[in-house]
């Protein structure tokens, strides 16, 4: 058996540190888009704890078809999604509570999605607590008025 230099472990590291190198490529994230994503989380959040549906479809694509995603129901159109904020947010609830920990962003090109950790604690309306927690992931895309979401995602742990 000959001792020495074996080429396959070196191939593999080439092929993993570039597997890496691509994935990052994809998801740099500058300082503007930052803050851009961040403000529509911020949005997001407050259209949900106001229940208005006003500020809902400001940061929301205008295209026909957008997906909201929840353990209840698939929502499909914006209609839809105000008739949600409507039937559920300001009917069933009293006062409503959304924050988000661990948020993560990344981008690739005109689209960009954030992951993060939520959690809603609100009060029905006849008076009883409610408590609820679990992970998001929204997705988005950069229109000619700026980043707008077109997918939202949630589920309970």
């Amino acid at each position: 058996m000959q001792k020495g230099f074996s080429i396959i472990p070196v191939a593999l590291l080439a092929i993993a540190l570039f597997a890496c190198q691509r994935r990052d490529t994809g998801s740099q994230l500058d300082a503007a888009t930052q803050r851009q994503i961040e403000s529509l989380l911020d949005l997001y959040e407050k259209s949900v704890n106001e229940a208005d549906t006003t500020l809902l479809l400001t940061i929301w694509s205008e295209d026909t078809v957008v997906s909201y995603v929840n353990p209840f129901e698939r929502i499909q159109t914006l209609q839809g999604l105000k008739g949600f904020w409507r039937n559920v947010l300001q009917q069933q609830f009293s006062q409503r509570n959304l924050t988000r920990k661990n948020v993560s962003i990344h981008t690739s090109g005109d689209n960009a999605w954030a992951v993060f950790d939520w959690e809603f604690t609100a009060t029905f309306a006849g008076g009883k607590p409610f408590r609820s927690s679990g992970w998001e992931t929204q997705i988005y895309r950069k229109t000619t008025q700026g980043w707008r979401i077109v997918h939202v995602h949630y589920s309970a742990p």
